[in-house]
């Protein structure tokens, strides 16, 4: 039993030395895992306190920005001067349909006053009389108003008659309101 003993003994003894490594590499592994449980606890509560002061740093969401103020402000004005810049070209547009249609009723006043004048003759009928007076009842253009107050037509495109739109006093919309019937 003595001899059993000592072998029990010489085998233990050579199986704690082939666990000698192993024990060693398991407390190696445990005092890596106690260290990454520390250093997740400590990014935990990092991670928690900058979650806290962003959500401390954004605003209500009824609250905005006040960049975002600055920049609504700068599209309206973006926007406001292409609308007035399109209105610009359409006014000047405008103003040059208008300027055509009364140069062509001159025309056709003037043609029709050559007419009445052939027309008068002793054998013209009496039914065409009617030209000459519904020609007359027809609003005068402000270039005839412009003649009628006595004052020397301007260029709109001379520089130094920018100032000066040729209607006399009157606004450009008390002259042509016959136009928007």
């Amino acid at each position: 039993a003595e001899a059993e003993g000592r072998r029990l003994t010489e085998e233990r003894q050579a199986a704690e030395e082939q666990e000698l490594p192993l024990r060693e590499w398991v407390k190696h592994i445990e005092d890596q895992v106690t260290t990454a449980r520390l250093e997740n606890a400590r990014l935990s509560s990092s991670l928690s306190s900058a979650l806290a002061f962003r959500a401390s740093l954004l605003p209500d969401e009824g609250h905005t920005p006040a960049g975002a103020e600055t920049g609504a402000h700068i599209q309206q004005v973006c926007w406001l001067r292409e609308h007035q810049r399109q209105c610009t070209s359409r006014k000047e547009k405008l103003k040059e349909e208008i300027a055509a249609e009364e140069r062509r009723r001159d025309s056709f006043l003037r043609d029709a006053g050559r007419s009445a004048v052939f027309r008068r003759s002793p054998a013209a009928s009496p039914d065409r009389s009617y030209l000459t007076s519904s020609l007359r009842s027809l609003p005068p253009t402000p270039f005839e108003k412009f003649h009628s107050l006595g004052a020397a037509p301007k260029d709109p495109k001379d520089p130094k008659d920018q100032g000066h739109q040729g209607l006399g006093e009157e606004s450009e919309d008390e002259d042509h309101d016959y136009w928007k019937s």
